[in-house]
């Protein structure tokens, strides 16, 4: 996709969370490029990025427009913070978003705050992958 058609996907949809995945360190400047064009046309979402960029989260959350790292196993710690915009949409209650368990983020103060590790799936709740789908 060009960024053309980013941002007219972005400017249509308006979405709630945008969320970036970035699963090695030399996606950064799609990151930015991405990040940028999204908060342009949607200033009101949440921008969440998650994969293993989010090592990086002090570098990507001070020279982004990412609001919000997802480190580690990211299934848990997306769902309770999609229930907290649910519940707060864009407003930032450091105190909420303190209790969620995986998320990087930075305050009003530019402080970088690192919560506890999040939660994973326990392995015997993830099904087996179907193979005879990919033989289609």
């Amino acid at each position: 996709l060009c960024d053309h058609d980013i941002r007219e996907y972005f400017r249509n949809t308006q979405p709630s969370i945008i969320g970036l995945s970035a699963v090695v360190s030399t996606s950064y400047l799609t990151v930015k490029q991405i990040a940028s064009i999204a908060r342009e046309e949607c200033p009101h979402s949440w921008i969440v990025m998650g994969g293993y960029l989010a090592a990086s989260a002090h570098v990507v959350l001070k020279k982004t427009e990412v609001d919000i790292c997802i480190k580690g196993d990211g299934e848990i710690p997306l769902l309770e913070f999609i229930n907290y915009v649910k519940k707060h949409g864009r407003k930032k209650i450091y105190t909420e978003l303190s209790n969620i368990k995986g998320l990087i983020y930075q305050d009003d103060t530019n402080n970088i705050h690192i919560n506890m590790p999040g939660d994973s799936i326990p392995s015997n709740e993830i099904p087996f992958p179907d193979y005879d789908l990919l033989a289609s």
